[in-house]
């Protein structure tokens, strides 16, 4: 495998934590797009949820796929951060590579834990067995800016993101579509960069400001949100093109969440080694 794509799946793992969905199906349409997404935002705010996701982060170059990152597993998201929970395996998986592998990720009271033995990618420093670091520590670095060959998924939480985009810019609505055979409404918003940075705030929010920074983006990106009954997400997308490593790349990634209300339970796993800083994973 090449250093480029090394480097690509480094930077590409950490885009999919930072968008989250669920659904169901199709409720009245509120008077505005923005009132529909503020909706979805305040039960975020003030009400914990458990999901099952299925989020996928791809890219090409010149017409062919250069990498896909599937995240799959369970999340329960709280508002207050260490009562949040979940259980996750990222896959890679790149043409011509049968066996990219995979990184578990687990996260309980407030500890994130996460083992890449099963990634069989060269020429990445990586601590054998499980590891452990605190969620305060790993939001630290975060919003230094420090990361890891493998950035991990830690617990998603919807109003940071939602918040963030609504400060930033005004939804409209795009009509309507079918997730997981239900119907809901899509609602768009279209940002520069610059303006989504600027209205970024919690952990989520600002790594992917970053991340967009990082890709050299230089086009508007527009992120489209799926509601369903309840004030339940279904999907959250979002499409651009940019530079990286010195190659043009085109990422999409879409993100569904299911069944939600989904119960499922974490144990930490046992003689993890701790560590303090991303930069030692």
């Amino acid at each position: 495998m090449s250093r480029r794509v090394v480097l690509l799946a480094s930077a590409l793992i950490s885009l999919p934590l930072l968008l989250s969905a669920c659904g169901s199906s199709t409720s009245a349409t509120p008077a505005t797009p923005q009132a529909a997404v503020e909706s979805v935002y305040h039960q975020a705010v003030s009400t914990a949820s458990s999901y099952h996701v299925v989020y996928t982060v791809s890219s090409s170059h010149a017409g062919k796929n250069d990498i896909t990152l599937t995240t799959v597993g369970n999340v329960y998201d709280s508002p207050k951060p260490t009562s949040s929970y979940e259980s996750m395996t990222i896959t890679a998986t790149e043409p011509g590579h049968s066996n990219v592998g995979g990184l578990l990720v687990r996260v309980d009271k407030g500890t994130l834990f996460m083992n890449a033995d099963g990634f069989k990618i060269s020429g990445i420093k990586k601590i054998p067995g499980w590891s452990s670091i605190s969620l305060n520590s790993y939001r630290q670095d975060i919003t230094r800016g420090i990361s890891s060959a493998f950035t991990p998924v830690v617990p998603i939480h919807q109003s940071k993101l939602l918040g963030s985009l609504l400060k930033a810019g005004k939804f409209v609505s795009s009509g309507t579509t079918t997730v997981a055979g239900h119907q809901v409404h899509t609602y768009a918003v279209t940002l520069t960069t610059s303006k989504f940075s600027n209205a970024a705030y919690g952990t989520e929010a600002i790594d992917l400001s970053r991340a967009l920074e990082l890709f050299s983006v230089k086009t508007p990106v527009t992120f489209t949100v799926d509601i369903g009954s309840g004030n339940r997400l279904a999907l959250v997308g979002a499409a651009f093109t940019g530079t990286i490593f010195g190659v043009s790349l085109d990422t999409a990634i879409t993100i569904q969440y299911t069944n939600y209300g989904t119960t499922f339970s974490v144990t930490a796993p046992k003689q993890a080694k701790p560590v303090s800083s991303l930069t030692t994973l």
